[in-house]
């Protein structure tokens, strides 16, 4: 038994490594969609930083993050992970295709107000609403479909400013190949992707 513990301790090592290679894989997942998202921010959709854009995945009854950029520090900060699928402007692009709210009430202002419009609107509780590190005032989701035109995502753009996205412009650049893009970056980066529960892990 003796002269097959070298060989365990190396196959125990190669595992190891291997193990690694895997970890760092998934790491490396989350760093590329994030530069994909940098690039159509930056790029195409030439936010400032006052927003944000993120990508989800629906994924077990749940909205799974996927990435998320912003100019700013603090909203580009990992929120909750995982979403419920019938709560926030997530779950109403994936049911209509897109959604768009133009102008919520000032949470610093009118926090009530504002906490009652996502109670009301978007079925998230006032706790959740309360404790978000944006409260963004604007916002507009659109849904990624694959090439068999199901979908397989949804994109969100937000702003802390009313009216600080333009509706008409930002699906524009989506419908004219940025969610294309982002639907086979996706689908190329398929084998990468991490579980759910590694995502919540991440926080994402």
């Amino acid at each position: 038994m003796w002269r097959r513990t070298p060989g365990i301790r190396s196959l125990q090592t190669r595992v190891s490594e291997l193990e690694d290679i895997i970890e760092q894989s998934k790491d490396d997942y989350f760093q590329l969609i994030e530069n994909h998202l940098a690039i159509l921010a930056n790029d195409k959709l030439k936010i400032s930083d006052t927003e944000r854009v993120s990508v989800y995945k629906f994924e077990e009854g749940a909205f799974v993050m996927l990435g998320r950029y912003s100019k700013n520090p603090e909203y580009c900060k990992r929120g909750r992970g995982r979403y419920p699928a019938n709560e926030g402007i997530i779950a109403k692009a994936w049911q209509n295709g897109e959604a768009f709210v133009a102008n919520l009430p000032d949470p610093r202002t009118e926090e009530e107000r504002y906490l009652d419009e996502m109670k009301n609107t978007f079925g998230i509780n006032k706790s959740t609403a309360r404790n978000f590190k944006m409260k963004s005032r604007c916002y507009y989701g659109f849904a990624i479909e694959n090439a068999e035109q199901q979908r397989i995502a949804v994109v969100i753009i937000e702003s802390v400013n009313p009216g600080g996205l333009v509706k008409d412009e930002i699906k524009r650049t989506l419908v004219n190949g940025e969610a294309k893009a982002i639907g086979n970056f996706l689908k190329k980066m398929r084998r990468l992707e991490p579980s759910p529960s590694l995502a919540k892990r991440e926080g994402y």
